[in-house]
């Protein structure tokens, strides 16, 4: 996976109804600061990322905030990451309707 290689994945949609990039970063430990546009939310609670207003100097700030994190920390988020994405996404519902549709 070419996200494996970077810290965090930026997402500025204006109307996001999955999101599968999103979902793809947050499955290898890597944070992602989005729009509150998507349907990922409590990313920050969730030590998993961030949801922001469209509005540049917001992410400015949250890309300044990752960038001066230490290696402790920053592990905080990509572990939260991880784990919030066991929580909200259920890889067995996904396997069973691929089995049915392939069958």
């Amino acid at each position: 996976y070419l996200i494996n290689n970077h810290h965090l994945l930026i997402s500025t949609s204006l109307n996001e109804n999955y999101g599968h990039s999103i979902v793809e970063a947050l499955s290898v430990g890597c944070p992602v600061i989005v729009s509150n546009h998507s349907p990922w939310r409590e990313l920050n609670e969730n030590f998993a990322g961030e949801n922001l207003d469209l509005v540049i100097e917001q992410y400015a700030e949250k890309i300044n905030f990752y960038t001066l994190l230490n290696q402790t920390e920053f592990l905080k988020y990509r572990n939260g990451a991880i784990d919030y994405f066991k929580k909200k996404i259920d890889l067995d519902i996904f396997k069973e309707a691929y089995i049915r549709l392939f069958s």
